[in-house]
C-alpha cells in the first residue's frame, strides 16, 4: 500500500495487487533513480515505477513486473537510470540507459529495453550499480567494472568511459563490492576484511583522509575486518565484521549518524561508530540519508527526513540547519522487520521483510510514480506475489 497525503492524513493506495503465490520471497530489493527492483527466492528479477529509458520493460508501472526475457537472476542492482543483473551461470546482463556504457554491452547507444549481455567471457558472481556505472566480481574475485569513469569509479587507473568491463587494478580479491544509484564512487571489502574505495572524493567519502579523487582503490583509514561498504552520494558506510556501523563524508544533514554536528560538516577518515546499542546485519547509504537493519530486524535511519525517509519518528534534531534532518538513529516506526533495505536518489528506500512464510517487500519516501504528490511516512506493504502475476513485454531492445 502507499499513502498519499491530503489535509494532514494519509489515504491508501494499492501499488501492487494481492498475492496469490505465497511459496515465493523477496530476498532483496535495490532502488534506482525513478525505479527499485527485487530478486526473489525463485531466482527471479522484478521491477517498478518510472519506465523513462525502459527501465522496466514496460510503461511506468505501480506494480511490479517481471524483468523480460524469462532469466533466473541471483543478483539485481538499480543503477541512475539502468539495471544490471547476474544469472545463476555467472552471466551479467544490463538495461536502460546506455549512452556512457553502463550496460556493458560493448557498444555506447541511447538505450535497450530487453537485457542486453555484458560483453566477455566473464563468469560473475554478484553485481552493484551507481550512478551511471556498474562492477560486479568473477568467480577468482577479480573486481571488472564498465561505464562512466569521469571520476575514475571503475577503478582502472584512466578516466574513460567502458562499454565493456574493465579490471579494477590493484590485484586485490574481493568479496563483496558497493556503489548505489546516486554515487560516483565504488567502495570493495577484500579477501581480508579490508576495505577499498575509488572514484568521487568531494565530501571525503573514499576514506583515505583526503578530498581527492581516485582513479585506483585506495584504503579505508582506521576500519579493519570489514563486512560491507556502501558509498552514497556524499557519504559512504560500512559494516564490521563485530556488527557495528561506520559512516564518514559529509554530515551536512546528520547522514553520519553521530548525533551532533562536527566542525566543517565533512569526516574525511571513519573514527566514530553509528550511535544505536543495537548490533547490525545490514547498512545502506543514500542520497543525503542513511539506513541499517538490526540483526533482529529493526530498520534504523538518520540523515536527511525529506520525503519522509526517517518515519514518523524523526527528531528533527539538526537544529542548526533549514533543512528537515536528524543526526540521531531512530527507528523507523512499523512493525515490520526485514532482512535487507536498500536506499535510493530522491527520498526512496524498499526493503525485503523478514517473515517466516514468506519475505514481503516493503517502500516508503517518495512515490516512484507520483513523486510531487505521493508520500509514504512508513514502510507500506508491496505482496511479492503480484510480480509472479504480471506478465513481462518483450519488444525487441531499441539501439
Amino acid at each position: 500500500m502507499a499513502c498519499i497525503r491530503r489535509e494532514g492524513r494519509t489515504d491508501p493506495q494499492p501499488l501492487v495487487r494481492a498475492a496469490s503465490d505465497t511459496s515465493e520471497r523477496i530476498v532483496a530489493t535495490t532502488v534506482g533513480d525513478e525505479h527499485a527492483c527485487a530478486v526473489s527466492s525463485r531466482d527471479v528479477a522484478y521491477c517498478w515505477g518510472k519506465a523513462d529509458g525502459w527501465l522496466l520493460g514496460t510503461e511506468d508501472s505501480a506494480s511490479a513486473v517481471r524483468v523480460a526475457g524469462n532469466h533466473r537472476f541471483t543478483s539485481v542492482a538499480a543503477g541512475g537510470s539502468f539495471t544490471c543483473a547476474i544469472d545463476v551461470d555467472g552471466q551479467a546482463f544490463c538495461w536502460g540507459r546506455a549512452q556512457k556504457g553502463q550496460l556493458g554491452a560493448g557498444a555506447f547507444f541511447d538505450a535497450a529495453q530487453r537485457p542486453q549481455s555484458v560483453a566477455g567471457e566473464h563468469h560473475f558472481g554478484s553485481v552493484v550499480a551507481g550512478r551511471e556505472h556498474a562492477c560486479a566480481i568473477d568467480d577468482t574475485g577479480a573486481a571488472w567494472c564498465w561505464g562512466d569513469n569521469t571520476y575514475g569509479q571503475l577503478g582502472d587507473s584512466s578516466t574513460r568511459y567502458a562499454s565493456v568491463p574493465v579490471r579494477v587494478l590493484g590485484q586485490k580479491l574481493f568479496l563483496k563490492l558497493g556503489a548505489g544509484a546516486e554515487s560516483n564512487s565504488t567502495c570493495g571489502v577484500t579477501n581480508l576484511g579490508q576495505g577499498f574505495c575509488w572514484g568521487y572524493n568531494g565530501s571525503g567519502q573514499l576514506g583515505d583522509g583526503t578530498t581527492r579523487s581516485r582513479n585506483t582503490p585506495v584504503r579505508i583509514k582506521g576500519l579493519t575486518q570489514l563486512r560491507a561498504i556502501d558509498p552514497g552520494a556524499d557519504a559512504t558506510c560500512a559494516l564490521t565484521i563485530a556488527a557495528d556501523v561506520y559512516c564518514w563524508g559529509s554530515n551536512a544533514v546528520g547522514q553520519l549518524g553521530l548525533g551532533y554536528a562536527i566542525r566543517d560538516t565533512v569526516m574525511i577518515t571513519p573514527s566514530e561508530r553509528v550511535r544505536v546499542s543495537e548490533k547490525f546485519a545490514s547498512v545502506s547509504a543514500g542520497d543525503k540519508t542513511a539506513c541499517a537493519v538490526s540483526v533482529v530486524g529493526r530498520t534504523y535511519c538518520w540523515g536527511s527526513a525529506d520525503g519522509s525517509l526517517l518515519g514518523s519518528n524523526a527528531d528533527d534534531s539538526c537544529t542548526d540547519r533549514m533543512a528537515k534532518c536528524t543526526r540521531n538513529p531512530v527507528l523507523v516506526h512499523s512493525g515490520a522487520r526485514f532482512i535487507q533495505i536498500a536506499l535510493g536518489p530522491n527520498d526512496r528506500v524498499c526493503g525485503a521483510g523478514r517473515v517466516p512464510t514468506q519475505a514481503p517487500t516493503y517502500c516508503w519516501g517518495r512515490s516512484f510514480t507520483n513523486p510531487s504528490t505521493s508520500v509514504v511516512d512508513t514502510p507500506a506493504l508491496l505482496p511479492p506475489a503480484p510480480l509472479v502475476a504480471v506478465p513481462a513485454q518483450t519488444v525487441a531492445a531499441k539501439r
